[in-house]
């Protein structure tokens, strides 16, 4: 009797923790068609605000990510075609160096680092400034004065995040390649124009709409994921440090799920 009831209580655990995974899921992406809405009713309101808002969000999470997205592609770009030229040497198969770098920097490595560093530099600012508002008092000002919080302050941060994180990661695509290349031109004794046309025909353009297709979704993901729990921080300020960690946490499992997704779909 004991040890059915451990199996209950765990049992029972087990789908609490699911069922708050799919409720808080599900709340996010109705947040995200309550912005998307806003943003097309209210398209031509208070348009060179919203602009700006835009420009100050893009300059924060894409111009000043920009340094260290580059020193990290530059690491990775070296690393990359250094391991893998080595790795593939050891099995006869070095003439597959860009159809490896293709395949794991460009499509899944690239995009998603770039992804990760905006979620700690700038998804983390995002949901504490929006947490500090919400609790003292600001966002209800806002809608006090007729302003709504949606149109002044989610959409303009939603484009602002998601046109970064496609620069972003655009960037670091074409500095780890960059940096690869001086890397083998340097370190290691290849045929450039035989790794460049090897690259060239890896590419397709598929692979071009995977990128921006997970630069996008990636965006759109840290964006919702900051700002919903950002609303959520209520009462006291110490209710704000925990959102923080939740929407880095959430923020990060969801971009691996549309990673895997995009992925597979590009697949077929």
């Amino acid at each position: 009797m004991a040890r059915t009831t451990a199996l209950d209580i765990a049992a029972g655990a087990t789908g609490r923790w699911l069922l708050s995974k799919v409720v808080r899921t599900s709340d996010q992406l109705a947040f995200l068609w309550v912005c998307l809405k806003a943003m097309m009713r209210h398209r031509r309101e208070g348009g060179r605000l919203r602009r700006r808002v835009v420009v100050q969000q893009i300059y924060f999470t894409g111009v000043q990510s920009a340094e260290l997205i580059t020193f990290f592609a530059v690491l990775a770009g070296i690393a990359s075609f250094v391991q893998g030229f080595f790795l593939l040497s050891s099995i006869g198969a070095q003439g597959s160096l860009a159809s490896f770098v293709v395949s794991i920097l460009l499509r899944e490595a690239g995009p998603f680092l770039a992804a990760v560093i905006v979620i700690l530099r700038s998804g983390s600012a995002i949901t504490l400034e929006i947490g500090y508002m919400n609790v003292l008092g600001e966002i209800e000002g806002l809608e006090m004065q007729g302003v709504s919080p949606v149109d002044f302050i989610c959409v303009p941060r939603l484009i602002g995040v998601t046109v970064s994180v496609v620069c972003l990661t655009v960037l670091f695509d074409m500095v780890t390649v960059a940096s690869g290349f001086f890397a083998a031109w340097t370190l290691i004794d290849l045929n450039l124009s035989a790794l460049l046309y090897d690259m060239a025909v890896a590419l397709n353009p598929s692979d071009f709409m995977m990128v921006l297709a997970k630069g996008v979704a990636f965006g759109l993901v840290i964006s919702v994921t900051c700002l919903y729990n950002g609303f959520q921080a209520q009462g006291a300020i110490t209710n704000i440090p925990p959102r923080v960690s939740r929407a880095m946490v959430d923020s990060l499992l969801h971009c691996v799920l549309a990673n895997i997704v995009i992925s597979a779909a590009f697949s077929f």
